[in-house]
């Protein structure tokens, strides 16, 4: 992503996004790399809530499978504190979108679980989130630094958006024999 200036306009400035292609081939074995598929989803997300003002695509970007607006906004999963999730829930989702249980968070699309905290690494915002959770309430959202594991910064409220474009579903496989 990258922020311009535009040439029609001095001085304004325009949110210019990038929808790249995956760099892997249709039926290589190898997965879009992380990073890739992170970026697609925020053009994604920013075209489902009109935020987007200029996408750039390439003809192989849209040859590729991507996400309809419906499949999107069942996966991201909205966060806030005092919200009532059941954390082995929250933790299932991640799974189901994509993301990977790790140690400890070092990529975006890892989740790490200790005791009462869930470190997540979404491709929304710049720093990984740590959520605590008492009982079954969220009660607190805080960003961290990655390198030192310290909190940087409280939010009330998070968007987590699905870690990969494709995983597997078994709904999908039903579908797909259904059709």
């Amino acid at each position: 992503f990258s922020t311009r200036r535009s040439a029609l306009s001095p001085g304004a400035s325009e949110n210019i996004l990038y929808f790249p292609n995956w760099e892997t081939a249709p039926y290589e074995k190898s997965s879009p790399y992380t990073e890739i598929s992170a970026n697609r989803l925020l053009v994604l997300d920013s075209l489902l809530n009109n935020t987007a003002e200029i996408v750039l695509v390439t003809p192989e970007s849209l040859l590729q499978r991507f996400m309809s607006k419906n499949e999107l906004k069942e996966k991201v999963q909205k966060i806030e504190v005092g919200m009532e999730i059941q954390k082995e829930k929250f933790l299932e989702s991640l799974l189901s979108c994509g993301y990977q249980n790790r140690d400890i968070v070092e990529e975006k699309g890892d989740f790490s679980s200790r005791g009462c905290i869930v470190d997540v690494y979404t491709s929304l915002i710049k720093n990984p989130l740590r959520i605590e959770f008492f009982g079954d309430e969220i009660i607190s959202i805080r960003e961290f630094d990655l390198y030192t594991q310290k909190s940087t910064n409280r939010v009330n409220q998070a968007n987590i958006l699905p870690a990969r474009e494709v995983f597997y579903n078994p709904d999908s496989g039903k579908r797909i024999i259904e059709e």
